[in-house]
């Protein structure tokens, strides 16, 4: 599975489960992950609202955080905290894992 179809499915996954789940603000948090899956490194909340300013979408770091929350409890993030103590977050490929 290419990257891109991966990225597609996961976008379908996150729609359905926080529509699901009655997530308030979904529009804004799609936007959240739509910059979430262009990363391919650890990223802070606060790298993450810079990428989103960078694209002139601006939303506070706390709901930007909440959202990686509810992502990772959903299984679409991963949180490393590193030496500094920073919390940092990677996307998961859902689906991406093939057993033999």
């Amino acid at each position: 599975m290419r990257m891109k179809e991966i990225h597609s499915h996961e976008r379908h996954q996150f729609e359905t489960l926080f529509k699901q789940e009655k997530i308030d603000r979904f529009e804004d948090r799609f936007k959240i992950l739509e910059a979430f899956l262009q990363t391919e490194q650890h990223i802070t909340v606060y790298g993450l609202a810079q990428v989103l300013k960078d694209k002139k979408i601006s939303l506070p770091p706390e709901f930007i955080e909440d959202t990686l929350e509810l992502m990772h409890r959903f299984g679409f993030a991963q949180k490393n905290r590193f030496d500094n103590g920073v919390m940092y977050y990677e996307h998961r490929h859902l689906g991406s894992i093939t057993t033999i």
